[in-house]
């Protein structure tokens, strides 16, 4: 996730770089000043997502023996106006970001809350940003944008638990 941060500064750099020319690059500026905000937007949205999801998996652990076939309401849940059962639907979309030998894939999604929202975001990143490495860029960038036309991976609240016992488990037996 830090090529968010690295390309920002880079970017940051290039906005006091032109800004520094007689007379000042305005064009250019204005370019890295778009690339640098969207670059730590786009880090703030992945990390906020991650913790979305890591509380949502954790919730769903916690309560594992509560979710029935039969769709209940929990008020205590992050996510107490929807219905949850064990094949409620958990979408995951895919984020590529390329910077042109170098391409990273995220996940974001993996929650109940916001769903088309993400799909949007990390569809239109992913055709702004994904192309421009090689040659993973337009490997991957074709990948997702399947994936989240399709609507997202689904998996259910039962394997979204089972998922996050092995994760909680690998993550303790790392500490």
């Amino acid at each position: 996730m830090f090529i968010y941060i690295i390309v920002a500064i880079l970017a940051g750099f290039g906005v006091v770089y032109h800004l520094s020319q007689e007379p000042p690059d305005w064009a250019n500026t204005s370019i890295k000043l778009f690339i640098a905000l969207s670059m730590l937007g786009m880090y703030f949205w992945v990390s906020w997502n991650y913790n979305r999801r890591d509380e949502t998996l954790r919730w769903l652990r916690d309560h594992k023996d509560e979710i029935t076939d039969e769709e209940r309401y929990f008020k205590d849940s992050p996510f107490p106006m929807k219905g949850i059962s064990k094949e409620t639907e958990l979408r995951n979309f895919r984020v590529v970001t390329s910077l042109i030998v170098f391409t990273t894939t995220h996940d974001v999604g993996g929650d109940l809350r916001g769903g088309a929202v993400r799909g949007v975001v990390a569809t239109i990143w992913t055709l702004i940003f994904g192309w421009w490495g090689f040659p993973w860029g337009p490997i991957n960038t074709i990948k997702a944008l399947a994936i989240n036309f399709s609507g997202g991976e689904k998996q259910s609240t039962n394997e979204a638990i089972l998922t996050a016992e092995a994760a909680f488990r690998l993550e303790a037996d790392e500490q």
